[in-house]
């Protein structure tokens, strides 16, 4: 056996949700091992990839790759070899019918990818300080990773003048530091005391959002439309198979973000199909009536050769036994998924009811 304990606390630095659990670590070791042999390339792939977001983006494969070891596939195969240039990140085989299986995690929404080396960078660099305080933090989304330096260039050479609160109020105020580059409000910041004298400055409350606005930020759904968009029209070069009664082409789609934990698949199906609208008319008797109807914003619609999304929430960690996951099926392909067996037994169909009403035979 290998022993890969050393390359997951490297990897996976900053999850310390993982790092700090033994019998976490004792697990993914576990499962790198079992894999290995059938699956090398996969697990080279996580071994090899030292930035932590990255790396827990292997992480979900390997947890895709483990729910497709306990499903009735057959022939599972990873990165296979195809006629396109891009191979799909998965094929397999049930009762017949090909998959061609496009793994991805949803990053930057609204920076992440960036927001998060920001903080890293602030633990790695202001533990150092004399100053025992807590820095705490509202981040732009528009923060670019050349601000970090310019950041804590201007921390450094005003820490001076910084003065801390006793307690943090539970948001960033109008009257706390604003850090601008070139005009543009990038990071708004305040200090509290320790409790404990020791460490040096550490990383308290973190928001994200416009730095100028100070209230909560709202969720834009447009955002969330795009990023999926973008993963749609990239997956769809894997697929070098069309859809039909024998091919199935699938996208499986984990939100890196936090804020996407506890989304409901109505929010999903908005996305995907277009948002729910409610249709007011009035029949041949002049009676009002209302049907509902999707509006004309769904990108589903637009990817003939993608069978359907699957779409699993981001409080779903590779520990997990059991799939769990929603496919939103493309309208365009119904006749096919009607045939399709199912890839994962304890996933569920998410299925619009003018589907029931006007074609029938989706369970």
């Amino acid at each position: 056996m290998t022993n890969y304990n050393e390359i997951i606390k490297s990897n996976l630095s900053c999850f310390l949700g993982i790092t700090q659990h033994p019998e976490l670590i004792s697990a993914l070791d576990k499962d790198l091992n079992m894999l290995e042999k059938d699956f090398s390339l996969l697990v080279r792939n996580f071994c090899s990839q030292t930035d932590p977001d990255r790396a827990y983006d292997f992480l979900f494969e390997i947890w895709v790759c483990k729910m497709l070891r306990n499903s009735a596939a057959g022939n599972i195969s990873y990165e296979p070899r195809t006629i396109s240039n891009k191979p799909p990140d998965f094929r397999c085989v049930i009762n017949g019918v090909q998959f061609d299986i496009q793994v991805k995690r949803m990053h930057n929404i609204l920076n992440e990818i960036v927001k998060k080396r920001f903080q890293r960078e602030c633990r790695k660099r202001l533990q150092k300080h004399s100053k025992t305080w807590f820095i705490n933090l509202k981040i732009s989304d528009e923060l670019e990773p050349y601000h970090i330096n310019e950041f804590f260039r201007y921390i450094k050479q005003n820490l001076s003048s910084f003065k801390s609160k006793p307690v943090f109020k539970g948001k960033i105020e109008e009257n706390d530091y604003m850090w601008q580059f070139k005009g543009k409000k990038l990071v708004g910041f305040s200090f509290t005391e320790k409790n404990r004298k020791t460490g040096g400055i550490s990383i308290g409350v973190v928001y994200s959002g416009n730095p100028g606005e100070f209230g909560l930020q709202r969720l834009d759904l447009e955002l969330y439309r795009k990023s999926i968009n973008r993963i749609l029209k990239k997956s769809k070069t894997t697929f070098s198979e069309t859809v039909s009664d024998k091919q199935s082409n699938i996208v499986i789609i984990q939100p890196a973000s936090e804020l996407w934990g506890l989304t409901s698949s109505d929010v999903m199906a908005d996305i995907l199909y277009g948002d729910d609208q409610t249709l007011v008319y009035s029949d041949s008797k002049g009676n009002e009536c209302l049907k509902n109807i999707r509006g004309r914003n769904g990108i589903l619609k637009n990817y003939h050769n993608i069978t359907g999304v699957i779409f699993v929430k981001s409080n779903v960690s590779f520990m997990s036994e059991k799939f769990t996951g929603s496919y939103f099926l493309n309208e365009l392909h119904l006749k096919e998924i009607c045939i399709h067996p199912k890839i994962f037994e304890e996933m569920s169909y998410y299925v619009l009811h003018e589907w029931v009403s006007n074609k029938g035979g989706i369970d």
